[in-house]
This record gives C-alpha cells, sequence and structure tokens, in this order.
C-alpha cells in the first residue's frame, strides 16, 4: 500500500477495513456460499481530521444478505469507529436492506484505503480527513422533490456569478437531497440545479424539470463560511429570489440576503434557503401551521397557477411573470396575483357520489370524485374501496372484467373528455354488503361515500320502441345512430340492467349509475314503430321501479326527438 505525503498539510495514515460476514453473534445466518461482490459508499468526500466530524461507509452485498447477518468493521492505523474502538460488531439491516455501515473519525489527516472483505469478496476505497475544515453544502431540490437533477456550485465574485465551479458536479437523490463538498472556501454562492424529475405537487404526475424550467432553478447564498455547513434549498421561491436580486445591481451578501429575506416574507416563510418543505402527502387536510407546510403549498400553488393558467405556464414562464408582479407593485404582489396565489394555496374539497347496485348487475356503476376548487385536468387521485366493493380505473369498456381490486388511481378528466374536472372509477359488487369508497386528492384532501350491495328481488323485460309519432319526426331517413338513456324513476328502490339484446348493432349499454342506463345503437336503417330498439331484463330490490326513455339524438340531432316520442313495453 502506496503511503501518501502531503508536506505541512497533514500526516501519514492509513485505515484499513475489514468486513467480515455471517456466523457469530446477533442471531445471524451463517456466511453465504459461493462468491458475494462488495460495494462500499461513502457519504462525503472528505472531513475534518477533528475527531469529531465524521463518514460513513456503507457496504451492500450481491447476493444479498439476510437482515441479522453479523458483519464486523476492523480499523487500522489512528482512524477510530464513532465508539472509539478499532473493532466495530454489527448485523445487516432490514431497513434499509442488506446494508451494514459504520462511521469512522480520526485524528490524523490523510487518505485512507477502505477495504471490505466477506466470504468470496472484497472491495476497496479511499476516503480522506483533511487538517483545514470542510464546508460541506446541502440542502434539498423541489419542484416536487427532484430526483436526478444535476447540481453545481458557482462563486459569486465582483458583484457577478463566476463560470468558477467550487466543488465538484452532484447528482440528486431520489428525494430531492443533495451534497457538495466546497472545500475551504468563503463567501456568497449560486445553487444551479438542472434537469432530473419529480413527482408534481398538484396533480402527482412524475415531470421533467427541463420541460417546465428548462434554465434551471437557482439559489443564492449570501455567504459561506469555512468550515460551516452550508444549508441550500433550492425552489421556484429562491428562483424568484435569485432573479430579484440580479435586478438589484451588484451581488453581494447584502443585496443577496435582502432578495432571499424579502422573498420569504412574500410567500410567508421564515426563511426559504434553508427551511425545508414536506412531502405533499404530508400537508394536513385544513392549512398549513408550519414554515414546512407553508414552503410546500406554495409550491403546490406555483404547480396549480402553471397548469390552470389559460393556455397553461411552464413553471419559468410563471416564475418570471410573478418577478415582474413584484416589481410592477414596489416589491409586494399586485392584488390580482395575491388572490390568484391565495386561491391556488385553497386546500380542494373532494366529494364523491356513487349508487346502490346489484350484485347480479351486468356491469359496474360510476362513483365519482369531485373537488372544489376544480383541480387540473390530469391530477392524480387515489381510490379506495371497502369489501364487498371492487374497482377498476375507467376506460371506456363497461364489463365486470379487468383488474378490480380495493384500490385504484385516477386521474381528473381534461375539458375534452367524458368528465371534464371529475375523477372517475368503475364499482362492482362482491357480493352483499354496504361499501365505503374514498378519494384521496394528492395533498391529503380526502372525501367518501358510502353505497350498498343488494342483493336482486326480482326482475322484468321490456322493450324500447319508438311512438308512432316518434317514428314520423325520422321522415323515412335511415338512422346511422340513436342514442338515449333509459333512466328509473326517482324513488327508493334500487336497479341494475342484468342482462340485453338488439336486433341492431349495439355500440354500447352503460349503466352510469343507479337511475340511468346509456345506449347507443347503430341500426342502419329506417325505423318505424313496429321495431324493437333495445329488450332490457332489470333486476330490482325490493320493487320495479317506473322507467322513461331520455333521447339523446339521432344521427348527431340532438333535437329531433323527445320523451314522448318513446315508448316502454313489458315483455314479461
Amino acid at each position: 500500500m502506496k503511503n501518501l505525503f502531503r508536506a505541512g498539510l497533514y500526516l501519514i495514515g492509513m485505515l484499513t477495513l475489514l468486513v467480515a460476514c455471517g456466523g457469530g453473534g446477533g442471531g445471524g445466518v451463517g456466511p453465504s456460499p459461493g462468491p458475494v461482490n462488495i460495494a462500499l459508499a461513502k457519504d462525503k468526500a472528505s472531513a475534518y481530521a477533528n475527531n469529531s466530524d465524521l463518514i460513513t461507509v456503507s457496504a451492500t452485498f450481491t447476493p444479498a444478505l439476510t437482515a441479522g447477518t453479523s458483519v464486523t468493521f476492523t480499523l487500522a492505523g489512528t482512524a477510530r469507529f464513532e465508539d472509539g474502538t478499532a473493532t466495530y460488531n454489527t448485523t445487516v439491516s432490514a431497513n434499509p436492506a442488506n446494508t451494514a455501515t459504520a462511521k469512522v473519525k480520526s485524528s490524523t489527516a490523510g487518505d485512507f484505503t477502505i477495504t471490505a472483505t466477506c466470504t468470496g469478496g472484497t472491495a476497496s476505497t479511499t476516503v480522506t480527513f483533511t487538517s483545514t475544515p470542510v464546508t460541506q453544502l446541502s440542502g434539498v431540490v423541489s419542484k416536487g422533490l427532484v430526483s436526478d437533477g444535476t447540481v453545481k456550485a458557482y462563486k459569486i465574485e465582483a458583484g457577478v456569478v463566476t463560470t468558477t465551479q467550487v466543488g465538484s458536479t452532484v447528482t440528486t437523490a431520489s428525494d430531492g437531497t443533495y451534497s457538495i463538498d466546497i472545500g475551504s472556501y468563503s463567501g456568497p454562492l449560486m445553487i444551479k440545479v438542472t434537469g432530473g424529475t419529480y413527482l408534481d405537487e398538484a396533480t402527482g404526475n412524475t415531470v421533467n424539470l427541463a420541460d417546465q424550467a428548462p434554465s434551471g432553478l437557482r439559489a443564492f447564498v449570501g455567504n459561506a463560511t469555512s468550515g460551516a455547513p452550508v444549508s441550500a434549498v433550492v425552489t421556484p421561491l429562491t428562483e424568484i429570489a435569485a432573479q430579484r436580486a440580479l435586478a438589484a445591481g451588484p451581488l453581494s451578501t447584502s443585496t443577496i440576503n435582502s432578495a432571499n429575506s424579502s422573498t420569504s416574507t412574500l410567500f410567508d416563510i421564515d426563511n426559504i434557503i434553508t427551511t425545508l418543505p414536506v412531502a405533499p402527502s404530508a400537508l394536513p387536510s385544513t392549512g398549513a401551521a408550519t414554515n414546512a407546510e407553508k414552503y410546500t403549498l406554495n409550491l403546490v400553488a406555483i404547480s396549480r397557477m402553471s397548469t390552470g393558467a389559460t393556455p397553461a405556464k411552464t413553471v419559468e414562464a410563471l416564475l418570471s411573470s410573478l418577478v415582474a408582479d413584484i416589481a410592477a407593485n414596489g416589491g409586494t404582489f399586485s392584488s390580482a396575483t395575491s388572490a390568484s396565489l391565495s386561491a391556488a394555496k385553497a386546500q380542494p374539497v373532494t366529494t364523491l357520489s356513487s349508487y346502490s347496485t346489484l350484485t347480479t348487475a351486468r356491469g359496474p356503476v360510476f362513483v365519482i370524485a369531485s373537488t372544489s376548487p376544480t383541480v387540473a385536468g390530469g391530477t392524480t387521485i387515489n381510490f379506495t374501496s371497502t369489501t364487498p366493493g371492487l374497482i377498476r380505473v375507467l376506460d371506456g369498456i363497461w364489463n365486470m372484467n379487468g383488474s378490480y381490486a380495493s384500490t385504484a388511481v385516477s386521474t381528473v378528466g381534461l375539458p375534452n373528455t367524458s368528465f371534464p374536472g371529475k375523477a372517475v372509477v368503475y364499482l362492482k359488487c362482491s357480493d352483499i354488503g354496504t361499501v365505503t369508497v374514498k378519494a384521496t386528492y394528492q395533498n391529503g384532501s380526502v372525501g367518501a361515500a358510502t353505497t350498498s350491495c343488494l342483493a336482486e328481488t326480482g326482475r322484468t323485460k321490456f322493450g324500447v320502441y319508438l311512438t308512432s309519432a316518434g317514428a314520423a319526426k325520422l321522415n323515412g331517413s335511415q338512422v346511422s345512430n340513436i342514442r338515449f338513456n333509459i333512466v328509473a324513476g326517482a324513488s327508493s328502490n334500487t336497479s341494475s340492467i342484468v342482462d340485453y339484446n338488439s336486433g341492431f348493432t349495439v355500440a354500447a349499454v352503460q349503466q352510469s349509475n343507479g337511475l340511468s342506463t346509456f345506449v347507443n345503437l347503430a341500426p342502419n336503417t329506417m325505423l318505424s314503430s313496429s321495431n324493437l330498439l333495445l329488450t332490457a331484463t332489470y333486476g330490482y330490490n325490493p320493487a320495479l321501479p317506473s322507467f322513461s326513455v331520455v333521447p339523446i339524438d339521432v344521427n348527431g340531432n340532438t333535437g329531433l326527438l323527445n320523451a314522448s316520442d318513446f315508448e316502454i313495453k313489458v315483455i314479461q
């Protein structure tokens, strides 16, 4: 092993770490058969040799080792484990799985080779302890927590952001966190994040940051002090502050801190640079009390304001317009922007509608979730149901087939869809009983509906015809398409279509709720009053309700027929 010398900076040091797997203490299992590959990772590039700054070394194993397997870490040289010993006995953890960790400190500066040895495998890496304090820049990137984003830090000198990068380029973890060793640098900094993906706070959809913020997001730190940890969150709010600091004139600790402070005040947050936003799912159903909750609620609002704009704006475009609004109104929001932001921060109330149905129903019924105020189309809504109810995502195929379960993830319909502004799932009954369906909006707003799965107490078959007057209105024209609803009269009775047939092509027969069945026929012929349009068999509990036909259109003409132009005759 080669000794490395750094004259005047630190003494020679060498650390050897040995990992022995399996056997012995802690109730662990025996050694894994065959070769084992070991991967070592460290939580930072270097630490200060002051006997308290720690480097965490993590070992993972392929094939995976069982939780509880004994692991021994051994150190040589002056370095020690956190407890001051040279030998550390532990076990493979269950969470995170297949991982064993040890924390190392040193009072001596140097580069130390770490070797992990396990039955059938070995691996090495190097950790560094320095004789001077290390400045660790860390934080979270959130427009939704950004995963795989590229993070760089740059010096600010002579009032401008330089092209001189401080520390290495890093990538955000799946939880949006990042950490950069910026050595002994002191002074103002810019942190810039580009690329990566995030789960949108308002819609719950996965979004590419490059699509919403092509230029990236920035945060300015007024002054980093050598040896002191620096925390910097990077979000749309810090980007607003960065743009305001640039507009204020030469960048300095004073102008940066002023922009960060005043922007924090605008969004009712103590500190937009150091406050860590909570996950959207952790927001309370009413209001936001803590700074972390307020931070996330503001990020949700920015998402809603960008996706809800007509036409929709990118986040980058929205932030530019907000900065311009602040500048035009003396450092605050205009009344219109303030109202829009407040409305966007309002927690939507989720409500559900559903209907009782029969266990013998031919197809499912709809469960419809609405939010007030309405959230953007494409927003994720999570549904759950209790037994004996089963649900699946609305896909336009009305039958009992498909992947019915106790959970389903739907999205709010876009303006040109069948259910604009609403999220819908199919519900069927596997048995008799009471069902509760819940719909949860991504930020925690929950709505619920209770319905009944009933046994059929009887059934009746009837036919749907045109009356002579109705047929006359068609004037002998060929009917390529006729659509209507069979509607049960309002009552305490529950009815469901259990069977149907037609001598014409059936494009769709679908019971949307407990009262209405949608029928779409393609006769492609002339129709008369003698034509049986549809034979429908309805089950009911406890009694058969009255039925009527409400026309929708004929060949696309919505005003040609009315309810009196149809007749329902009982067949049996």
